[in-house]
């Protein structure tokens, strides 16, 4: 709670923090933008908040959304925490044409703010375009 106040970032959809017994922390947290570029925006706006993110997008299995997800370290005074931070939104052929259902890839935070600047008739760069790693 503390962190999204201090940094202001985007209310989530959902929150669920888990503690071990060890004291490590794992946060799961859930956007609730409607749009590629409003969710790509939201993903940024908690990447910068944290250290060591790594970005990924998923095209579940019945291909009609892409679920982007970013994970990163949340630093404290007293600890840190994993935090996983993800959404979805409705698969664009323009954006994703080379992401097949089922198939998950690890995106950058170019990406993000590719797709943060976006409009949805953009007639952009797809994921291939854009120099995915390997499939």
């Amino acid at each position: 709670a503390t962190h999204l106040t201090t940094h202001q970032l985007p209310p989530p959809a959902s929150l669920t923090v888990l503690t071990r017994e060890d004291g490590h922390s794992e946060a799961t947290v859930q956007v609730c933008s409607a749009t590629l570029p409003e969710l790509a925006a939201d993903l940024l706006s908690w990447a910068d908040t944290l250290t060591t993110v790594t970005a990924t997008a998923w095209r579940p299995p019945h291909g009609e959304l892409v679920h982007l997800s970013i994970t990163g370290t949340l630093t404290g005074p007293a600890r840190t925490a994993e935090l996983d931070v993800f959404g979805g939104a409705d698969y664009d052929p323009v954006w994703f044409a080379d992401l097949a259902p089922d198939e998950r890839r690890t995106a950058t935070l170019a990406h993000l703010r590719t797709w943060a600047s976006s409009t949805s008739t953009h007639p952009g760069t797809s994921l291939l375009d854009l120099h995915w790693g390997a499939r």
